[in-house]
């Protein structure tokens, strides 16, 4: 039995529902990407990555530096000896934030990045 059909025993849906649902969940989480790179953008970014993936560490600890101006806040969690949560607390414009978040996704290493980012009127 494959994951998606034990999510859906355990959760007592359907394959198709919990698959319309993680579309919906990508688009949302990402709807942010979609104004106009002068907005200015704010909220967070949580990465869970494998600790000793020279690849994750060095591409976090870049942008973090990189990005002085638009990172407010960050914090490094040690969940187990082999995997750490990052959260990045963000405001900048949005053509900088789509940067960012460039930099950060599809690293070796790197299991999963989560956005909770909201366009800001100033």
């Amino acid at each position: 039995m494959d994951i998606l059909d034990r999510v859906a025993k355990e959760t007592n849906s359907t394959r198709s529902w919990i698959i319309t649902s993680a579309i919906e969940s990508y688009v949302m989480d990402r709807k942010w990407m979609l104004g106009k790179d002068e907005d200015v953008v704010g909220g967070a970014i949580v990465i869970l990555y494998e600790t000793g993936h020279m690849e994750a560490e060095a591409s976090i600890d870049r942008v973090q530096h990189e990005y002085l101006d638009q990172i407010r806040a960050t914090m490094h969690v040690h969940l187990t000896r082999d995997l750490c949560l990052e959260v990045i607390a963000i405001k900048g414009k949005l053509r900088d934030i789509k940067e960012l978040a460039q930099k950060i996704e599809g690293k070796k290493g790197i299991l999963a990045v989560k956005y909770n980012i909201h366009p800001l009127s100033e």
